[in-house]
């Protein structure tokens, strides 16, 4: 296999890694909050962390678990490229952590994942990468830690950037000095300090929460940018899926607005889901989550709560494995 095959692999296993690595049911999640938030930007206004672990030791996680490894198990290639990694998914991630400013700029978002990484087979991997493919791949050394510049084939691809920080922190970036600045505070020479309102939200997060979202002003966007405070929730996942998010509006003015505002969104987003129910019975389980979304109020506080149960997510399953109804076929 080519240096240029397995660095493209090495690429698609690495946004794996984000969004299916796991381990098996029994294991204990090690996320620790402290150690990752210090590696995000300190103008951060949003936080989004996945316990990768907890989320896929659920049993709503589990069929998504075994078709990954089925997929692995029949990629000999993609195997090739993880055993020189010495990474194994379904073990070596714990959490992964997306920080960002307020405002809409991708390239400011700043990815930590924690977990459980090979440093020494991982940077023999990439140096021997960077020799066979150097438009690709760049290894720059700064202090102790190896920056890696990441240029996918093709045009208008965007350059990124990752360090391994040590063997359990990997930090990646479309903006290098985000990277670099959370390499100067790994050596010590920069604090890693987030915003002391964003701290105060993230200590309160809900630990049983899979997946979980803090944001401060700077982060809403739209029409409600001006009157919400803060945003703090997630989804919690067992054998079914809770929802919940808190908005804390400026004023109780401000939380009836959001109130509205929600309420006809969800009113909308009912009548189109009930229309395609009505076109299709295959669409109702799709109503149930749906109507399943609850907006009350309390001051100027608002909650937005909802639930998908077991019996729903079956539905939902076997939809997604039938896109096709019989009064389609």
């Amino acid at each position: 296999m080519s240096m240029s095959r397995r660095l493209s692999i090495g690429l698609v296993l690495s946004a794996f890694l984000v969004l299916s690595g796991a381990p098996s049911v029994q294991a204990q999640s090690t996320f620790t909050r402290a150690e990752v938030d210090k590696y995000l930007s300190n103008d951060s206004d949003l936080v989004v962390t996945i316990n990768v672990k907890q989320l896929l030791e659920a049993q709503a996680g589990k069929k998504l678990l075994d078709q990954a490894r089925t997929s692995l198990k029949n990629d000999a290639q993609a195997q090739q490229v993880l055993d020189a990694l010495g990474l194994d998914p379904f073990k070596d991630v714990d959490a992964v952590v997306l920080g960002t400013p307020g405002g809409s700029d991708p390239d400011k978002i700043v990815v930590v994942i924690q977990g459980k990484f090979n440093t020494a087979k991982i940077h023999a991997f990439a140096a021997k990468a960077a020799e066979a493919n150097a438009d690709n791949l760049k290894i720059e050394k700064i202090g102790a830690v190896n920056l890696y510049q990441v240029t996918p084939s093709g045009k208008n691809q965007k350059v990124a950037y990752a360090a391994l920080l040590d063997e359990s922190i990997l930090v990646g970036a479309a903006n290098r000095d985000a990277v670099v600045e959370a390499i100067d505070k790994k050596a010590g020479k920069k604090k890693g300090e987030l915003k002391p309102a964003l701290v105060e939200l993230l200590a309160k997060g809900d630990a049983k929460q899979a997946v979980s979202v803090v944001a401060l002003e700077g982060a809403v966007q739209g029409r409600l940018a001006d009157m919400v405070k803060s945003v703090t929730g997630g989804f919690t996942i067992t054998d079914d899926i809770k929802m919940e998010f808190v908005l804390n509006a400026k004023n109780e003015k401000g939380a009836g607005t959001v109130v509205d505002e929600m309420k006809s969104g969800l009113n909308f987003a009912k009548g189109m889901v009930g229309m395609m129910k009505r076109q299709n019975e295959r669409f109702a389980p799709l109503l149930d989550v749906v109507e399943s979304l609850t907006i009350k109020s309390d001051a100027s506080t608002v909650t937005l709560k909802g639930e998908v149960s077991k019996t729903v997510l079956e539905k939902v399953e076997k939809l997604a494995r039938n896109p096709r109804s019989r009064n389609e076929q």
